[in-house]
């Protein structure tokens, strides 16, 4: 996990599943969710863009719901 950016960032709301993301490398997108356990979430450490990005927090332990 990255730390904070050092200048001000445009932080996107929680937009569920990141798919619209999906095959955008070397870019870093700032996103303010809240840890959930309702919904879909694929994968372990490298999670598939249509996993609820809420609860793929949860599971990988950054953030409680």
């Amino acid at each position: 996990m990255s730390r904070a950016p050092s200048q001000a960032a445009y932080v996107l709301p929680d937009l569920g599943s990141p798919w619209a993301f999906g095959g955008v490398t070397g870019q870093v997108f700032y996103s303010r969710i809240t840890g959930s356990t309702s919904g879909r979430v694929w994968g372990t450490q490298v999670y598939t863009s249509d996993s609820v990005l809420a609860v793929a927090a949860v599971h990988a332990g950054f953030l409680s719901a």
